[in-house]
């Protein structure tokens, strides 16, 4: 998605602020959108996940390995030379959500300098695999990308704060031989996505497949 112009972003956070006033206004907070005078809002932050994530992350839950939740936090710059957008300094926040056998998921909020809050949501690839038979683990004829769509959860991620790049690996077994793995850079004051690659032969073997992005896919 191309930048927005300064006059449409100025037109959005209005919007926004709004919403946020609607839901002070009837009594109920926002899970999207706060504000807050304090120059670190990390307690108004683990608020909104709470109410927001109850009920979809286990981390919430006592009885999870992963409880309390505690967020890693990182302050990073937006490195964009673009001046319809704040330079920040951002705080980014990593939540614990999901655990399993190989695979533990993310959730990520952002805090600006004028103290509006924001859960991250990052565009995925859709896409669908082919295999020689309908043994998934049969040879991968093709893998076919179809479009996006905007998901929440990181799958171990790991974030370079160096270079605002943030990549998720996800297992689809555990000697993972089989998976997904994307990479998204922050600039404009969001998370864009660079590249993503599929391994989808169950081979035993790691060999990921670029199907979005420029360059070669990064053996893991």
């Amino acid at each position: 998605m191309p930048p927005l112009e300064g006059s449409k972003r100025m037109t959005n956070w209005k919007r926004l602020r709004l919403l946020g006033a609607l839901f002070v206004l009837s009594g109920v907070s926002s899970p999207v959108l706060a504000q807050n005078a304090n120059a670190r809002p990390d307690k108004q932050v683990q608020r909104i996940f709470q109410v927001a994530m109850k009920g979809i992350c286990e981390s919430l839950d006592p009885a999870s390995i992963l409880y309390p939740p505690m967020p890693e936090i990182f302050e990073i710059k937006d490195r964009s030379e673009n001046n319809d957008y704040p330079e920040g300094p951002y705080r980014l926040y990593e939540f614990p959500c999901t655990a399993g056998a190989y695979n533990f998921g993310s959730i990520y909020y952002l805090a600006d300098d004028f103290g509006e809050i924001s859960q991250i949501q990052f565009a995925t690839p859709e896409y669908d695999v082919t295999n020689e038979t309908d043994d998934f683990e049969s040879a991968v004829t093709g893998i076919k990308l179809t479009g996006f769509y905007a998901y929440g959860i990181v799958i171990n991620p790991d974030f370079d704060p160096k270079t605002n790049t943030l990549q998720s690996f996800s297992k689809w077994r555990g000697m993972a031989d089989a998976s997904s793995s994307g990479q998204w850079v922050f600039r404009h004051g969001q998370f864009v996505l660079k590249s993503y690659d599929v391994d989808a032969s169950y081979d035993g073997e790691i060999n990921p497949v670029r199907i979005y992005g420029e360059g070669n896919p990064s053996n893991h």
